[in-house]
């Protein structure tokens, strides 16, 4: 089995749920909870198109740099000069939104310039729509600059990195380029390709002032609310074609699964063993063995003992189960396949302790159902109404 890999970075969730009073289940519906995770990385990208052209996107196309494309661009239309979150013009008018199509409530963008201009890459494609209109600078005015402001934890809990694309319409001009916080680098433009994108894209990674020929540069690992994005104009006019801000990839998708067995029969799952109902079915099971009355994490003893893990054979740290119950039961549904040893044993209720409950905390950022909270707690209760045991 391989070792366990900690989760201990990941921030913890601080929501509260409380299941409603559940009553009439048969009994081995308490012998688990699956907790499932998905994993699925967001952008905002925006294109900047001068009065001259008309460079706007189309519904779902994509754009970018090999390894770094994105979709959802929000279209500037027809800079004349400094502007703001009002002059964005599509999608939707006024607003940025997400390459999921979601209005990111909060975010602002503002920009500086000295005007716009555009090359002759046309817009027969994506990429030279993208590397057509730019935010320009001048000999009064040597700064393009954009700022972005407000962006929410979906970007910033996990980190993000930006691109920049950068050129003019003349190759070989002179210039630095920054975001606040990160590296500068040198470039001479190398945007003016005549429609030759995406094939005509090159990245500058030159911190010092080698200036390489270069229409793109990449910051990753940030983690700020603000972004400041910063093109110095060296020997000639350059400026921003556009920007993309990409989340991080949330880990992968993972399940936590626990699996109750009574004292009278072992119901253990084996390696890779798989259980639950159609739709549901999740690997990776955590065995609490011999349940005798209330108990804790300390009493899972499968696949690693006093460990939660997830199903991708990951310590799930700082996760914790407890549970309270009047004893264990078993059905007679016995041990021949993954699922029925999970409906096989259960906490059980009783007259004198009429509830089964499971209460969970400390599950990372990542699981479904507790995305943007800082700390989760479930608690699952099954209540007996008539007297009859059920857990």
């Amino acid at each position: 089995m391989k070792p366990l890999r900690r989760l201990s970075t990941l921030p913890r969730l601080a929501m509260k749920l409380r299941l409603p009073k559940l009553t009439g289940l048969f009994g081995a519906t308490a012998t688990l909870f699956a907790l499932m995770a998905s994993a699925s990385a967001n952008s905002l990208s925006v294109n900047f198109s001068s009065d001259r052209e008309d460079a706007a996107f189309g519904a779902g196309e994509t754009a970018g740099a090999p390894g770094y494309e994105t979709s959802g661009w929000n279209d500037i239309a027809s800079v004349l000069g400094d502007g703001d979150t009002a002059g964005v013009t599509s999608p939707f008018a006024g607003q940025l939104t997400d390459s999921n199509g979601n209005a990111i409530e909060g975010a602002t963008v503002e920009w500086t310039t000295a005007n716009s201009w555009n090359t002759t890459n046309g817009v027969s494609n994506r990429d030279n729509k993208l590397m057509n209109g730019y935010l320009d600078s001048s000999s009064n005015k040597p700064q393009a600059t954009v700022s972005i402001a407000r962006l929410p934890s979906s970007f910033t809990d996990a980190g993000y990195t930006v691109v920049v694309y950068f050129g003019s319409d003349g190759n070989g001009r002179t210039g630095k380029v920054t975001v606040e916080g990160g590296e500068t680098y040198s470039f001479s433009t190398f945007s003016e390709q005549a429609g030759d994108f995406p094939a005509a894209y090159v990245q500058t990674t030159d911190t010092g002032d080698g200036e390489p020929d270069a229409n793109f540069a990449v910051w990753s690992g940030l983690n700020s609310a603000n972004v400041n994005i910063i093109v110095d104009r060296g020997s000639n006019n350059s400026g921003i074609h556009g920007f993309q801000i990409i989340g991080a990839t949330p880990p992968p998708p993972a399940n936590l699964s626990v699996n109750f067995s009574s004292d009278r029969e072992d119901a253990a799952f084996g390696a890779g063993e798989t259980a639950g109902a159609p739709g549901y079915e999740t690997s990776g099971w955590n065995d609490i063995a011999s349940v005798l009355g209330d108990g804790d994490t300390a009493g899972v003893t499968s696949p690693f003992a006093g460990q939660l893990t997830d199903s991708n054979g990951d310590a799930i740290e700082g996760a914790t189960v407890e549970w309270t119950t009047a004893n264990s039961w078993n059905t007679t549904n016995g041990v021949s396949n993954g699922d029925n040893k999970l409906m096989n044993g259960y906490l059980d209720s009783s007259a004198n302790k009429p509830q089964a409950t499971v209460s969970i905390a400390g599950l990372p950022l990542f699981f479904h159902g507790c995305w943007l909270h800082s700390g989760c707690l479930l608690r699952f209760r099954w209540q007996r109404p008539d007297g009859k045991g059920h857990g």
